[in-house]
């Protein structure tokens, strides 16, 4: 049985590379908002792999600085893909790199939510959770961080413009069951 799951590995492993080879390469570009301009790349080149970072635009200089703080080069597009979302892309971009096809994008609106808890206000931007679960369990653990009788405080942010809490749901794919879910949760 030993030597099956090596073989398997192996072709699993031969598929991976073979599958890189024969992906175009491709460059997916998310601009976002900001005095700095930054931007998110995400960038697949065949002989040289993945590599995912922001540039920005500092005052002095006419041209881009990568931010060396978030640059990496994932073995795998699902890692790509997952420090991509993470960095703050929209879903119209992580969409096309999950294509593997080349596009720039204006800036998203972001969907910023900010949770009072006993440690004071903290932001979540929405856009930063792959999924409505994950987005749920870190919700959860601000709110448990009230302390007792505390009243509940949310405020939304869509760019520099604040809103209605509920409205930053409309910026995520899985915004309008996740908004039932925090005002189940909340009662707001």
């Amino acid at each position: 049985m030993t030597n099956l799951h090596r073989i398997l590995s192996l072709l699993q492993r031969l598929h991976q590379v073979l599958a890189l080879f024969c992906t175009p390469a491709f460059h997916v570009e998310q601009l976002l908002t900001g005095e700095d301009r930054r931007t998110l790349h995400l960038v697949f080149c065949p002989a040289e792999g993945f590599s995912v970072y922001a540039t920005y635009w500092p005052e002095d200089e006419g041209d881009p600085a990568v931010d060396t703080d978030t640059y990496a080069t994932p073995r795998s597009l699902r890692g790509a893909l997952d420090h991509f979302r993470r960095m703050g892309a929209g879903e119209a971009a992580w969409q096309r790199a999950q294509a593997c096809r080349s596009g720039q994008f204006l800036a998203n609106h972001s969907a910023v939510l900010l949770v009072a808890t006993s440690y004071g206000e903290k932001a979540r931007d929405l856009h930063g959770y792959s999924n409505m679960q994950a987005f749920l369990a870190a919700f959860t653990r601000l709110d448990e961080q009230r302390e007792p009788g505390q009243p509940r405080s949310l405020i939304g942010y869509s760019g520099s413009h604040e809103v209605a809490w509920q409205a930053v749901f409309d910026n995520v794919p899985w915004g309008p069951v996740a908004r039932r879910q925090v005002h189940a949760l909340t009662g707001l």
